[in-house]
């Protein structure tokens, strides 16, 4: 069952690879000072709108560790990466002599098919429509994520067990959903540790090809959109019993983790009225007893496209009628540095709001990380800082 407060879950570790850097300390650090790499990709390249000559698409790329891999290699190589950052960071955890799980969030592998209401030509949507039915009729490797841990783990020298518990592909909002999973069997006493992480790319080719169709991406003619990352994030999270009898660091607590819905989705072509955000904030607002004098500090997986920039209007405007310091809420939005991340955004907020209690340069003693799919869901986790840690 899941319990009405869960502030007694708290994070011990983290690992973390991404554009900007190859270990979680060089990642958030970097993303704190303001420094983004991104770089070309040469071969995807899109039009300039004057005189048609073919650029580079601007992306985030972990080049060192993806360069030259497709598919669910590339996954592979960031998850691999992620786990080796996690146990070089925190090597005294025993997680090879307890029940230690993992739960991940990963993307779907039907998403190239979605966000047809998207596509303004009628005959180009009809035949990418009769791919998406064929694609949904072919088998799904149902194996893939199990085979992913199980390789990452052997690869990364790591000597405990690789169950997987828990697999989500609704994409940003994926990490939260995990977390949820992983706190209920904390509690139900199913494991005594558990490792949540997100692994995504959306630098292969037939995603960027996706986005360029749907005009999601960030190009000379598209202004407004969004630029393709990657990054594997791994959180070790356990009970605040568990930390303390084996004298452990605590980064932060989990507090709460709230879930929501949106009934007007980016995949539908709908303008976002904020319902499913509001209802978490809101939740989260009275979970964190925000008053209207403390500072509201809030990571948004906000990455430049319009409908998300929308929403988080709408949410605003409907949240300052009951919570006041919504008014002026201090706003980070970590794709600035990393890109989009899809379904390890969620892992990467995770990580940068950890390091910012662990280093003192956070705005508030509570953190809300805020997530939208591009369908329905909408998930609010929120974060304090440990007492111990002050």
């Amino acid at each position: 069952m899941m319990p009405d407060s869960i502030n007694n879950i708290c994070i011990t570790g983290m690992g973390m690879v991404a554009s900007i850097g190859y270990d979680v300390i060089t990642c958030c650090a970097a993303a704190r000072a303001g420094i983004v790499r991104s770089t070309g990709l040469d071969y995807f390249p899109v039009l300039a709108p004057d005189d048609w000559d073919p650029l580079s698409l601007t992306v985030h790329q972990a080049s060192l560790v993806t360069e030259g891999f497709e598919g669910k290699i590339r996954l592979l190589r960031l998850a691999h990466a992620g786990l080796v950052d996690l146990q070089r960071q925190v090597p005294d955890a025993p997680w090879t002599h307890v029940r230690t799980a993992f739960y991940l969030s990963l993307p779907d592998p039907l998403r190239v098919h979605s966000g047809l209401s998207l596509i303004e030509d009628e005959k180009n949507r009809q035949s990418l429509t009769k791919k998406a039915q064929e694609a949904a009729e072919e088998p799904l490797d149902k194996d893939m994520p199990s085979h992913l841990i199980e390789e990452a783990v052997r690869l990364s020298g790591w000597r405990g067990e690789s169950l997987l518990k828990f697999v989500t592909t609704s994409g940003h909002t994926g990490v939260a959903e995990v977390l949820r999973a992983a706190t209920v069997d904390l509690y139900n006493g199913q494991v005594e540790m558990a490792v949540i992480g997100g692994v995504d790319s959306l630098l292969d080719k037939d995603t960027l090809w996706w986005l360029k169709s749907r005009g999601r991406l960030k190009t000379p003619d598209v202004p407004a959109g969004l630029q393709p990352g990657e990054a594997g994030a791994f959180i070790l999270i356990e009970t605040s019993q568990s930390a303390r009898a084996r004298g452990a660091r605590v980064f932060g607590n989990v507090q709460d983790v709230r879930l929501g819905d949106e009934r007007k989705t980016l995949l539908e072509a709908e303008v976002p009225i904020g319902a499913g955000l509001v209802e978490v904030l809101a939740s989260s607002a009275k979970s964190a007893g925000w008053t209207d004098e403390q500072t509201v500090w809030i990571i948004s997986d906000q990455n430049g496209e319009p409908y998300r920039a929308i929403e988080w209007g709408n949410v605003v405007v409907r949240l300052v009628a009951k919570y006041k310091a919504f008014e002026e809420p201090v706003l980070w939005c970590p794709a600035v540095s990393f890109g989009d991340t899809g379904a390890a955004s969620g892992a990467v907020s995770l990580c940068v709001a950890t390091s910012a209690f662990d280093c003192g340069y956070m705005p508030a003693r509570t953190v809300a990380i805020v997530s939208s799919s591009d369908g329905t869901y909408r998930t609010a986790i929120l974060l304090t800082l440990s007492n111990k840690q002050v």
